[in-house]
């Protein structure tokens, strides 16, 4: 799961175009009992599925990457099948390496069961990186290169309330380094400057009218969080991240999907520069290549996207957005607005559970661009 800038990209996809089929499903909701060979990377039993994807990449400051990206999903049992809202369990992940020792390594998942919604996270990457400085207006300073190397580990435990209403906690714990600093755009006066261990609790809700958690075609997903973190470092140093995030789904002309996606978040207190609101990234708009060119105390931004299954399992995807970081709630709101557009490509690795993998390629402002590949949507 990963972003790259200036990047060739091979991706070794061998159920895509593998031509033989041994067998394949036919119902969708009610998997077979025995273990079936879909292609070479694609295992089922019951209802447990498994896809193992090799993957592979090159970019001049990384060297060549290598990895696997195994996802793991439990279908729903078969009583409740007929629930309007079909909640599959997974597990994702993306182990890569490089020849210039880039490491990044995640898995996730989330589980349904007995009413509780378990999201969960865990992540280490050491990669280097730029800052830009802060604000809504930093691309065209020569940013500071440096190290960033950080060990996460987080999710959020929720229970139902009712078939769509869920409330509950959300954590954090984060250990940041930063190292090899090169340039004056990143110094000690700015706060995290070489990193730190935070972690954050706080109460989270959410409301998810989805018909399928991994693809949906109708339904709303309302997702609202208040997460308050002190610095292990420093408990004198605290800080609060605020999050509202609101996605829509409907389907047009039968065949067609679209998703649209508002978010805003605020935070305050001593925020290191790291975890401040940011835009770009493989998920919040697409195209802004470096995770530290737009941050700032604040953050908003919308995004919709048309979704196409074109063949079977292989679907096309167009794409735009719109957002900015500001400091404070005036007019830097909508002052050097940062728009984006692109288009992809989509192949459902577990047709059951309707889990992508996902291809994008992405134009932001200022000429800049990425390309992404990850498992499952953006939003």
């Amino acid at each position: 799961m990963f972003m790259v800038h200036h990047r060739v990209m091979l991706f070794f996809l061998l159920g895509c175009i593998s031509p033989v089929l041994l067998k394949s499903q036919t119902n969708d909701s009610v998997p077979s009992k025995k273990w079936v060979l879909k292609n070479p990377l694609e295992y089922q039993k019951g209802r447990f599925q498994m896809s193992v994807y090799p993957v592979s990449s090159y970019d001049p400051m990384s060297g060549w990457e290598f990895g696997v990206m195994p996802v793991f999903a439990f279908a729903p049992k078969k009583d409740s099948l007929s629930n309007s809202y079909y909640r599959s369990s997974s597990i994702t992940s993306h182990f890569t390496y490089s020849t210039k020792n880039w490491t990044n390594i995640r898995i996730e998942g989330q589980l349904f069961t007995h009413g509780f919604n378990i999201v969960a996270y865990c992540q280490f990457l050491n990669d280097p990186s730029s800052f830009y400085g802060i604000g809504n207006d930093t691309i065209n300073k020569n940013p500071s290169l440096l190290m960033s190397r950080y060990f996460k580990i987080g999710g959020e435990l929720t229970k139902g309330f009712s078939s769509i209403h869920f409330v509950g906690i959300k954590f954090e714990f984060l250990n940041q380094d930063i190292t090899d600093i090169q340039g004056t755009v990143l110094n000690p006066s700015i706060e995290g400057y070489s990193g730190g261990n935070s972690f954050g609790l706080g109460p989270v809700y959410k409301c998810d009218t989805r018909n399928n958690v991994n693809f949906p075609t109708k339904g709303f997903l309302l997702q609202t969080s208040a997460v308050y973190f002190f610095m292990l470092d420093n408990s004198s140093k605290k800080f609060a991240i605020y999050s509202f995030d609101y996605r829509r789904y409907c389907s047009i002309f039968k065949s067609y999907v679209i998703a649209c996606q508002g978010t805003v978040s605020a935070s305050t207190g001593d925020v290191p520069f790291y975890k401040l609101p940011c835009i770009g990234g493989k998920y919040n708009l697409r195209g802004i290549s470096n995770k530290f060119m737009y941050i700032d105390k604040n953050v908003w931004f919308v995004q919709s996207e048309i979704r196409k299954t074109v063949y079977k399992r292989i679907g096309v995807v167009a794409f735009g957005g719109v957002g900015n970081v500001f400091a404070t709630w005036n007019n830097d709101m909508v002052s050097h607005l940062k728009t984006v557009y692109g288009f992809g490509g989509r192949y459902q690795i577990l047709p059951n559970d309707k889990i992508n993998l996902r291809f994008d390629y992405a134009f932001g402002p200022n000429s800049d661009h990425g390309v992404y590949a990850t498992i499952r949507e953006a939003f």
